[in-house]
């Protein structure tokens, strides 16, 4: 299978499916088993929380309005 390329802009679970030749419900089933196993509320705060924590990589140059760094709350 091949993986898609890196992209500027978010992809919608019907752009993931198109892509991958899959069913729009595929990409929702498993960011839903994503967001549960996070403790996150939904699929922007999974990014957001992917971002901080290293395991999603962005191009501050890519981002529209500028890049501004996620600030940690404190415990």
């Amino acid at each position: 299978m091949r993986r898609p390329r890196p992209s500027n802009r978010v992809l919608t679970s019907s752009d993931i499916g198109t892509k991958l030749g899959i069913t729009e419900r595929t990409p929702n089933y498993h960011f839903n088993n994503l967001i549960q196993k996070m403790g996150v509320l939904n699929r922007q705060e999974a990014i957001a929380v992917g971002i901080a924590r290293g395991w999603v990589q962005v191009d501050p140059a890519s981002l529209k309005g500028g890049y501004r760094p996620l600030q940690r709350r404190s415990s």
